[in-house]
């Protein structure tokens, strides 16, 4: 597993082999630790090689061990299923309770990691998301930028309207206005538009200052702008105006 891991980070996709580690793991299956686990699972999700076998095998394992992963390891299996789009119902109710009890001990990366992959999967448990936004707004000023954005992308994927999350990330936001990269602007705005928060002066704001930096912002970073301001109903002539010119 450990091997794999490090192919994984290097990049390296060897799909036949791949296909045949994990013809050979079921025979032992038992031996693999939480660490062994969560970096073979990882190895597979990073390189997109999806094996939906040995995922529901290891599912089993997962529940099993449980009380044996740390919260990160917890945060990267959620992310290795859910990337390659594995929705196994029973892990997900047993990981839902397992990171509920130790949300605490999750670092931003990874709680941003959770509720992305949970949004991927389509697995909208409104007490769980509302367990996660309680810890993510305590811990609001130590989120990076892209995780704040995947956090607000997550809610509204799901459409579950949590209020004082979005208010609280959008002051964020906003405080932190200058350090944030262009797609994590325009997926924090479409969150908001998407679940009908408002928040005037953060949309006021980007609205001047996208214009003055649009050749920074990609062209999908662009179209979650635009369909945000619509969404709102908000006349904005300049910055569509340099939208189409992009």
């Amino acid at each position: 597993s450990t091997v794999l891991f490090s192919f994984s980070r290097l990049r390296y996709r060897d799909r036949a082999m791949m296909l045949r580690i994990a013809e050979a793991t079921p025979a032992i299956l038992g031996q693999f630790r939480a660490a062994d686990i969560t970096h073979f699972l990882a190895a597979f999700a990073r390189l997109d090689i999806q094996h939906k076998l040995i995922f529901n095998l290891f599912a089993r394992e997962i529940a099993r061990k449980l009380h044996d992963f740390t919260a990160a390891q917890l945060g990267e299996l959620v992310y290795a299923y859910a990337r390659l789009e594995i929705k196994h119902e029973l892990l997900l109710d047993v990981l839902k309770k397992r990171i509920a009890a130790v949300v605490k001990a999750l670092k931003p990366w990874h709680l941003a990691m959770v509720a992305n992959g949970f949004a991927r999967l389509e697995v909208a448990d409104e007490a769980f998301f509302t367990t996660l936004a309680a810890e993510i707004c305590r811990r609001i000023a130590e989120f990076p930028g892209r995780p704040l954005a995947l956090v607000a992308n997550a809610y509204a994927r799901l459409g579950v309207r949590n209020r004082f999350l979005l208010e609280v990330l959008g002051d964020e936001v906003f405080r932190r206005r200058a350090e944030l990269e262009p797609q994590a602007v325009a997926m924090v705005l479409n969150a908001h538009a998407r679940l009908q928060i408002s928040n005037p002066v953060l949309f006021d704001y980007f609205a001047q200052d996208i214009p003055r930096r649009i050749k920074a912002y990609s062209l999908h970073s662009l179209c979650l702008v635009a369909s945000a301001y619509a969404r709102t109903g908000r006349s904005e002539k300049q910055l569509f105006e340099k939208i189409g010119d992009a």
